[in-house]
């Protein structure tokens, strides 16, 4: 890259690469996860939902799913670019596909953020769904 030519553009190039440290090799910060309320009961009288909140430090492409115990996905939110802020995702504790609500029982919910560079980090917690 150094030569005749290009003398002091080509070592201030290589100077400012060198100093940036390379690509950045950190997580996207995800906090403050909470849920609520835990349980709910989408079936009664009030038909209640359940609240997942999360934090995300920097932009980043999230997505978010809800397993049942078997593992099965019981509900997805398609991936999304998202800006650093406060996020909350309402489940009414239906299927996604069929909109049949959900047998009784510990569903686990998992968060994944994957930002520009490439780097991810997920976070997971459960929510219990009452008859």
């Amino acid at each position: 890259m150094f030569g005749p030519q290009m003398r002091d553009a080509a070592l201030g190039v290589y100077n400012t690469a060198v100093s940036a440290g390379g690509p950045d090799t950190t997580a996207p910060k995800l906090t403050n996860i909470t849920d609520g309320p835990d349980p709910f009961t989408p079936l009664g009288k009030t038909k209640k939902k359940t609240t997942m909140k999360f934090t995300l430090g920097e932009k980043a492409f999230v997505s978010f799913t809800i397993r049942s115990k078997s593992g099965s996905v019981v509900a997805k939110i398609p991936t999304a670019s998202l800006n650093a802020n406060r996020y909350s995702v309402i489940w009414n504790g239906r299927r996604l596909k069929s909109g049949k609500v959900v047998k009784a029982g510990i569903y686990t919910y998992k968060i994944v953020a994957k930002d520009l560079a490439g780097n991810a980090a997920s976070r997971s917690g459960k929510v219990r769904v009452k008859r």
